[in-house]
């Protein structure tokens, strides 16, 4: 019933202090709403009061995540408040350039990221794709082991959102299957969706099928079927014969890639 509250109650002022207890209590599902949500709205986020009061784990956690929307500047600043008022809690010269650096390096070591997206397009064509309530997917298969952590959409041309469900399938064993949106964000083209990741084996078919209503979406164009990484090859095969019921293919269409992890 916690979980339950805590996920509807989420809003850019506590999203920092939910996601500071899930990683204490090890809900896992709990953090990853919490750093979906972060990825949508992270300049408010790194700006709240919320995220000064942070631990530095909590901290790590936040910005060793690829997906944040904004800009090297804005973590930058982010995390130099953050240490400003780190300084200011331990009651130690908040003014001195070189206790914010200590602060800002050497206690936020962050590991080497191992996850890689990969696009099925090399680019987007502003044509809106439309959005009517039927199923675009797309298939894929690994030559070797990965785990599945996301999914990366289009999102809306104009003002507005899309919103509906994501379903992931290996053959026809469904493996998630969660309510999401998206919504218009001035000259980004795509948006990244975590979710409890799949483990992938090499051999197996896996789908992703996204039912959405709303309005127009961007389109992929300039289609990449076969991807290599860390000598793993990704290919990206047709579904539903060739198109899906709302058209997206191997050639154009909704959704633009996966997100995937080999730290094991």
């Amino acid at each position: 019933m916690c979980r339950v509250f805590l996920k509807k109650a989420i809003n850019v002022e506590n999203v920092c202090t939910i996601l500071d207890q899930s990683l204490l209590f090890q809900e896992v599902d709990l953090q990853k709403e919490c750093l979906n949500f972060i990825s949508r709205k992270t300049t408010k986020v790194l700006k709240s009061a919320s995220f000064l009061s942070l631990p530095p784990s909590t901290v790590e956690c936040v910005l060793n995540e690829y997906y944040l929307n904004c800009s090297e500047l804005d973590v930058y600043f982010a995390l130099k408040a953050w240490a400003v008022n780190a300084c200011k809690q331990r009651e130690t010269d908040h003014t001195n350039t070189e206790m914010i650096r200590d602060e800002m390096g050497a206690k936020l070591r962050l590991p080497p990221n191992t996850s890689s997206r990969v696009e099925r397009f090399k680019s987007a064509n502003d044509k809106p794709w439309s959005i009517r309530n039927q199923t675009d997917g797309i298939r894929f298969t690994m030559s070797g082991p990965f785990r599945l952590i996301g999914v990366i959409l289009y999102r809306p041309i104009n003002e507005g959102m899309v919103a509906g469900q994501i379903s992931v399938y290996q053959g026809s064993n469904l493996k998630i299957d969660l309510q999401q949106s998206v919504n218009f964000a001035a000259e980004q083209i795509t948006s990244d969706v975590m979710f409890t990741e799949v483990q992938l084996d090499p051999g197996k078919t896996y789908s992703i099928d996204q039912i959405f209503t709303g309005v127009g979406t961007y389109r992929g164009i300039e289609s990449q079927t076969s991807h290599v990484v860390n000598e793993v090859e990704i290919q990206f095969i047709c579904l539903y014969f060739g198109r899906s019921p709302n058209g997206t293919s191997v050639d154009t269409g909704q959704i633009c890639g996966i997100m995937i992890d080999n730290d094991n």
